[in-house]
């Protein structure tokens, strides 16, 4: 795909059919979420209208595309999408091949539904990263300390702060237990 516009309009139509993303989504529900009309999004699937930074960002940071690809045309839409998408991707360039990003791409075609799940987990993740809910600090949280793990970066002081941590929910679910059994007497003395 050689124009910004082609690839708006591809990432737009694979948000809406591709289960990675969001399977179904009403025209009207995916215009609210990237900030713009119903008309626009219908611009954009035409390969039409003036492409709004904030349109490039949501698709980015809620869906996972990788902005050079969107604005530039390099490497994949995703990491991973070489697998499901071969045609949009395009042949590897020659330093794709040799940096260490590219391994999840090097992967031997007998690999490549395992490489297809984990394009799906980071599919995922990044939707989970990009809601700002809970759900996506406890999975940041997660990712660092694994990636700490990894890294060999465990270190005493963060196992200490877990272990204070514990205890302090250990002492909350004390507390709570003991409101509860005061709340059974008092609705035991009410009856």
């Amino acid at each position: 795909m050689k124009s910004l516009h082609e690839r708006i309009a591809w990432s737009l139509s694979v948000v809406k059919e591709d289960q990675l993303f969001e399977k179904g989504i009403r025209d009207v529900d995916l215009a609210h979420i990237l900030g713009i009309s119903d008309n626009t999004l219908a611009l954009y699937r035409k390969g039409g209208g003036v492409i709004k930074a904030s349109v490039v960002e949501t698709l980015s940071l809620r869906y996972g595309f990788s902005p050079a690809w969107l604005l530039k045309g390099e490497g994949e839409p995703w990491p991973g999408a070489r697998y499901k998408y071969p045609e949009i991707c395009g042949e590897k360039k020659s330093e794709e091949m040799q940096s260490g990003m590219s391994s999840v791409t090097e992967a031997k075609p007998e690999y490549s539904s395992f490489g297809s799940e984990i394009a799906e987990d980071l599919m995922r993740a990044a939707g989970i990263l990009g809601s700002a809910t809970s759900y996506a600090t406890a999975l940041r949280t997660t990712i660092a300390a694994f990636a700490g793990v990894l890294k060999g970066e465990r270190s005493e002081e963060s196992e200490n702060e877990l272990e204070r941590k514990f205890n302090q929910y250990d002492i909350r679910l004390e507390e709570l237990k003991n409101e509860i059994a005061s709340l059974r007497d008092r609705i035991s003395r009410i009856t």
